[in-house]
C-alpha cells in the first residue's frame, strides 16, 4: 500500500497547530517538581497556633509553650514599649493558667484572647498610629488590672481569717506578808514579867477559893 505524502503532509501541520495553541500549557518536568514553599513559622505564628489550642486543650505542655514564646517575643520586641507591656500582660496571665489550668478564674481566658487578638491587631495593622495603638493598650490594661481585683478580693475571702493572739495576764506574784519583827528585847522582859504576874494572880484566887471550899 503506497502512503499518501499529501496525508503525513496534512498530520504534521495539525501537530503543529495544535503545538502552537497548546504548548505553552503544559507544565514543564521543572515546574511540576518544583513544589509551593511553605509558610514560615515565626514566633507569632506558633503563639497563634498555641492560643487557639487553649480554647480546647488546656494542659502543663501546652502553657509552657506558650509562656516560653511569648518570652521569645519579648526578646525581639524589647524596643516597642506598647508591644513589650502588651506581651507581659499575656505572660502574666498564661503564668496564673498555667499554675491553676481548669480552676483558672473564666475571664482570664477571655482577656488572654483578648490581649492576643489586639497583640495581632498592634503588629499587623498597617497605619495604625500611636494613639490607638495607647488606647488599645490602656483598654487591656484596665481589663487585667480589674481581673487582679477581682482573683485579690476572691483570695481574702478564701483565707480564713486569725484570731490575734490572746495576750498572757501577767501571773500576780503572792506577796507573803513578813512576820512582824520582834519586840526588843526590854519589852520582852517586861510582857514575861506581866504574864507571869496574871499567872500569879489566877493561883491566888485559885488558892483563895479552894480555902473557902474546905471552911465549907
Amino acid at each position: 500500500m503506497v502512503q499518501d505524502p499529501n496525508a503525513d503532509t496534512f498530520t504534521a501541520e495539525v501537530e503543529e497547530r495544535l503545538e502552537s495553541l497548546f504548548g505553552d500549557l503544559e507544565p514543564s518536568f521543572d515546574e511540576q517538581e518544583q513544589e509551593t514553599p511553605a509558610p514560615k513559622q515565626t514566633p507569632f505564628t506558633e503563639l497563634k497556633t498555641i492560643v487557639l489550642s487553649i480554647d480546647w486543650e488546656i494542659t502543663d505542655e501546652v502553657m509552657d509553650r506558650f509562656v516560653a514564646q511569648v518570652a521569645e517575643l519579648q526578646g525581639l520586641y524589647k524596643d516597642d514599649k506598647i508591644v513589650l507591656v502588651l506581651l507581659q500582660l499575656l505572660g502574666s496571665i498564661g503564668d496564673y493558667i498555667r499554675t491553676n489550668l481548669g480552676q483558672s478564674h473564666p475571664d482570664a481566658f477571655r482577656i488572654l484572647n483578648s490581649l492576643f487578638a489586639q497583640l495581632d491587631r498592634v503588629l499587623h495593622t498597617e497605619g495604625l498610629s500611636g494613639t490607638e495603638k495607647k488606647k488599645i493598650l490602656g483598654t487591656e490594661l484596665a481589663r487585667y488590672k480589674k481581673l487582679k481585683t477581682t482573683l485579690q478580693q476572691k483570695q481574702a475571702k478564701v483565707t480564713p481569717k486569725t484570731d490575734p493572739p490572746v495576750k498572757e495576764k501577767p501571773v500576780e506574784k503572792t506577796v507573803e506578808t513578813p512576820p512582824p519583827p520582834p519586840p526588843p528585847a526590854g519589852d520582852l522582859q517586861a510582857a514575861v514579867r506581866e504574864i507571869k504576874q496574871v499567872i500569879r494572880q489566877e493561883f491566888e484566887a485559885l488558892r483563895a477559893e479552894l480555902k473557902l471550899m474546905r471552911k465549907g
